[in-house]
């Protein structure tokens, strides 16, 4: 099984897992966890997240069942769960598996951590909460535990520190040195480039800098475009992060040519790209809110709000800015839309409960509530 994933034959490596497990004496608990985290780390890879919490689940039953729940590496264990949660969209849980695993192995007596990822995934959590603090902290500890050989992995830890930060200059540094030692490391044509320049360009859209956003999205596709076989979803994540910056450059058709070929692309693929489908089809949606076309805007946003309210956390942000978009698309066609006004609450209780990071957010949405025309009986 393992040797056929790694060869990405999925389905021969899932029947090869399924018939291990299947086996009726010998395997013990232990042996039998292990499996069951190689299954789950394979339907990860498919993007069928909830096989994978469903396996990774079953690994810390049995893992727990021969170690006991306090054995380091049960504790490891929900590192896995902690991911499938995250790309369920289930982000709060994420987060409280992570913090727990920290905390009890920071706590063991080692001095040290033994792997810097899940403090680099902790750091992403909070950072789309706004915790620059924690994030920032958690950032810092990767940093501290990650091999100085391992590049790759410093990486991903500096650009959560650049994530992290308010700061515009010091994190514009960051990024910068972070661009700076991936090309020379990989080249600049690589795809870890790619990868690394969205993650700049996301920052920079974060810290209201649409211009220089685009320019590193144009390189990052460019790159995407020259590797055969490249990884279409992050192309997908490119085209809907230059719909962003183009709307904040008040170019909305170029926004909407952008969206559209994001959301063409995750629409053709397999596998689970739920939340990242219905984030482009939002891009979608107010780039046809820009142009004044509030039809399709307002079914697209009814489509997603669809999508994202089983799925993400009650109190998750983009939950709160597809509501607030709704209601902005409804009341402009009519400044008396009944279903306006409970979006909008909603949508500025969750801002209210996230605190001051959301503030301007929630600024914006209590503005929209008190403008509202109520109707009359």
């Amino acid at each position: 099984g393992v040797v056929a994933h790694r060869n990405n034959d999925v389905e021969r490596a899932r029947n090869f897992y399924r018939e291990a497990l299947a086996v009726p004496s010998g395997p013990t608990p232990l042996d039998r966890a292990r499996t069951r985290v190689n299954l789950g780390l394979l339907e990860f890879d498919a993007r069928d997240f909830a096989a994978a919490l469903v396996s990774h689940r079953a690994a810390i039953a049995e893992a727990s069942e021969a170690l006991g729940e306090s054995h380091p590496l049960v504790l490891e264990l929900a590192t896995y769960e902690a991911a499938a949660l995250d790309a369920l969209g289930h982000r709060q849980a994420a987060r409280e598996r992570l913090t727990t695993f920290i905390t009890a192995e920071s706590s063991d007596g080692a001095g040290s951590q033994r792997s810097p990822w899940p403090s680099i995934r902790l750091s992403r959590l909070d950072s789309h909460f706004r915790r620059r603090t924690s994030a920032r902290t958690s950032a810092q500890r990767a940093l501290a535990a990650a091999n100085p050989d391992d590049v790759l992995t410093r990486l991903n830890a500096e650009t959560a520190l650049a994530d992290a930060l308010t700061d515009v200059n010091a994190a514009l540094t960051h990024y910068a040195g972070v661009l700076d030692r991936c090309q020379a490391t990989y080249g600049e044509h690589h795809p870890a480039m790619a990868s690394f320049l969205q993650r700049a360009a996301a920052g920079m859209l974060r810290l209201s800098l649409p211009t220089e956003a685009r320019e590193h999205l144009r390189r990052a596709l460019v790159i995407g475009e020259r590797l055969a076989g490249s990884d279409l979803a992050a192309t997908a994540e490119t085209h809907r992060l230059l719909a962003d910056a183009a709307l904040a450059l008040a170019d909305p058709t170029s926004a909407l040519a952008s969206a559209t070929a994001a959301v063409t692309i995750l629409t053709e693929l397999p596998g689970d790209h739920g939340l990242d489908l219905a984030l482009a089809r939002r891009s979608l949606a107010r780039a046809h809110l820009a142009r004044g076309e509030l039809a399709p805007a307002t079914t697209a946003l009814s489509a997603v709000l669809a999508v994202l309210e089983p799925r993400l956390d009650p109190d998750d942000p983009d939950l709160a800015a597809t509501r607030s978009d709704l209601a902005r698309a409804l009341l402009t066609a009519d400044p008396t839309h009944p279903d306006a006004r409970a979006l909008l609450t909603q949508a500025r209780d969750v801002y209210a409960a996230l605190g001051e990071p959301f503030a301007r957010e929630r600024h914006d949405v209590e503005q929209r509530l008190a403008a509202t025309t109520t109707p009359h009986p």
